[in-house]
Order: C-alpha cells, then sequence, then structure tokens
C-alpha cells in the first residue's frame, strides 16, 4: 500500500507541485526511481529464487529509500487530520512494530550463524600467520568481525581484494608490515609470496591462480612460489 501511494504521488506532485516545491525536483525523483529500480532490475540475468532472490531484493533497497520521499508526502496528506503530535507518533510506532512482526518469520528463517560459522572455520583451517585475499563481502568484513570480536584467529592477515586499490587501505596494511600493489594480480602475490608467509586467494582470483603453482585449500586456494 505505501508503494502504490507513493507512486501515485509521484505523478500527483509533478501535475500539481504543492507550494515551494519545483516540478522539477519531483520529476528528477520520478526518473531516478525508474532508473535504480525496474531499469536496472530488467537488466539482472539471476533467477529470483533461493540466494538469487535475496540479491535481487538487495538491489530494491536504492529504488525503496527514492520511493521514500513521494510515500512520507503520501502520509501527510493522509495524516492532515491528526492536529495532536502525540498521536501522529502513536500511529507511526504502531505501523513501524506492525511491520516488524509480519516480518519476523523470515528473519527467524535467515537470521542464522552460518556465516560467522563458515568464517571461523576458514580462519581455523588456515596455516600460521596466513595471508588470505579474499573477494566476497562475507568472508571480507566477517573475518574482520571474528578476529576483531571474537578473538579469533588474529595472526591471520585477511585482505580484501575490492578495496586493494584504495591508498589509505593499503598503506594501514603497510603499516603491519604487508606492502601490495592496487591490483589483484599476479604482482599482488608475487609481494605476498616475497613476505614468505603462507598465501592463500579466493577462487575467483583466476590471475593468479592461472599464474602460480596453487592447489585447493578448503574455500580458498594455497598460492606457491614459481620454484
Amino acid at each position: 500500500l505505501p508503494a502504490i501511494a507513493g507512486t501515485a504521488m509521484l505523478w500527483v506532485r509533478i501535475s500539481r507541485p504543492a507550494a515551494g516545491e519545483p516540478r522539477a525536483g519531483w520529476i528528477a525523483i520520478a526518473a531516478s526511481f525508474v532508473l535504480a529500480g525496474p531499469v536496472l532490475m530488467a537488466r539482472f540475468n539471476i533467477d529470483p529464487q533461493g540466494v538469487g532472490l535475496d540479491i535481487c531484493q538487495r538491489f530494491h533497497l536504492l529504488p525503496v529509500l527514492l520511493l521514500a520521499v513521494p510515500v512520507s508526502a503520501a502520509f501527510e496528506l493522509a495524516c492532515a487530520r491528526i492536529t495532536r503530535e502525540g498521536a501522529a507518533e502513536l500511529v507511526c510506532v504502531a505501523a513501524f512494530a506492525g511491520l516488524m512482526i509480519a516480518n519476523l518469520p523470515r528473519l527467524a528463517a535467515v537470521h542464522t550463524p552460518a556465516v560467522e560459522l563458515g568464517v571461523r572455520n576458514t580462519l581455523r583451517s588456515l596455516p600460521p600467520l596466513a595471508v588470505a585475499v579474499v573477494t566476497g563481502d562475507d568472508q571480507c568484513f566477517g573475518a574482520r568481525y571474528v578476529q576483531l570480536v571474537l578473538g579469533e584467529r588474529p595472526d591471520v592477515a585477511v585482505v580484501c581484494a575490492g578495496l586493494l586499490p584504495v591508498r589509505s587501505y593499503r598503506a594501514a596494511w603497510q603499516a603491519h608490515g604487508l606492502v601490495m600493489p592496487p591490483t589483484s594480480g599476479p604482482r599482488l602475490a608475487k609481494a605476498l609470496l616475497a613476505t614468505a608467509r603462507p598465501v592463500l586467494v579466493d577462487q575467483q582470483l583466476t590471475a593468479i591462480v592461472s599464474a602460480f603453482p596453487s592447489y585447493p585449500f578448503g574455500v580458498l586456494v594455497r598460492v606457491l612460489p614459481p620454484t
């Protein structure tokens, strides 16, 4: 219902903008919503089943945020007769609580320790002082959570391949003795192997896996020097 109200409100405000509101602003919001929502999703070649459905829903967040503006305008119109602030606040809290309760069964189904256990098991399996270059958000940020909050395997260096182009990220690792290039190719593997520490990389880093001797090591790949 809020989505329908927000979409309708977009056209209402475009055709008859309120006092002090430029029509161009509402047109810009409508165009942004269409581009970030239906147009973007139409380019997805993902089966909306299982994990694929979660991926699609994740990309719904941006258009939902854009639609929140006309939805709030619709609520303003619907609640115009409510003159007491306390009553308005009560309606908002009740609506939020109702949505949260309705979503509890789904949250209970997906909020499991599976990712945390997977990251912990990966860290526990690595050799001492290993350097693991990962690509997935769950491994990248999940490993840092497990290390910093739970105290698991602080000796392992978990490097996020996607953050290597960021100069400050590389500088932080350089302070810990790891000097790395801004790319995740063979140069990175060569620099890490020079430290004489065990080097493991994500299977998706095919440029490294194909350039060096390697073998599977759990969900990662152990990379060896050319010799």
